[in-house]
């Protein structure tokens, strides 16, 4: 049995059902080009030139007064660094975040890796000595070298994979750990032992209105939304 497709047509217009086929089409193929289209990457996660973007945040690049090559402001308390950070606009990193900032999108020990790095950051060398009492008795002597402050990213390869520096080292960073009583210090300092300290490092009952010479800051934020960043970083691809 045959088809005759012009026949069928004519019947179809006829009957207006093809304008509504064709109709059908048309608005099918414009919906699946506005509804199947990705939205650009960045349109929701774009930072602050000065900060630098994490997975679901931005976070200052350097340790306050977070410019390049410049002295650390420490002698800061937590009331310190949570009014500056909402002067700027920003907020006190929670814990996580800074951890998350530190490790990277590959969630790494240290900033650089997996492996701990001589002279990668700015922290305190330790030195051992293996020795045996005259009874036999195996003893060991350990000795920390504390090193001293550095200007901010000095040590270009102590930089987590979001592009933050001195995350580790350098000096102590007020975290905001969602208590009253107590903060949380992350990173350790200059004179924190080389072997002690990571992306993970923690003081887990540090006053709040303390103010020592080890301790700073740095800020986090929400992402802008693309139309109100003029000056921008983009996340990693």
């Amino acid at each position: 049995m045959k088809f005759h497709l012009t026949g069928i047509w004519r019947i179809l217009v006829k009957s207006r059902i093809a304008i509504y086929v064709v109709f059908a089409l048309v608005a099918g193929c414009v919906s699946a080009t506005v509804i199947g289209q990705p939205a650009a990457k960045d349109d929701m996660r774009t930072c602050p030139a000065d900060m630098v973007p994490v997975d679901t945040f931005c976070i200052d690049k350097y340790e306050y007064p977070n410019e390049p090559g410049v002295k650390v402001r420490n002698f800061v308390n937590f009331a310190d660094a949570v009014g500056i950070c909402l002067s700027q606009g920003k907020r006190l990193c929670t814990t996580d975040e800074w951890s998350r900032a530190c490790s990277g999108p590959h969630h790494f020990q240290y900033p650089y890796g997996n492996e701990f790095r001589e002279g990668a950051c700015n922290v305190g060398i330790v030195k051992t000595d293996q020795y045996y009492t005259w009874y036999g008795l195996r003893k060991t002597d350990r000795e920390v070298t504390a090193s001293k402050p550095a200007l901010t990213g000095k040590y270009q390869t102590c930089v987590s994979g979001y592009g933050a520096y001195d995350m580790v080292g350098n000096y102590w960073e007020w975290t905001d750990a969602g208590v009253t009583e107590h903060a949380i210090l992350m990173g350790g300092s200059w004179a924190t032992a080389s072997d002690r300290v990571s992306c993970v490092t923690k003081t887990e009952k540090a006053i709040k209105f303390y103010r020592v010479p080890p301790v700073t800051f740095r800020c986090c934020s929400d992402f802008l939304p693309k139309s109100k960043a003029a000056d921008v970083q983009k996340p990693p691809e």
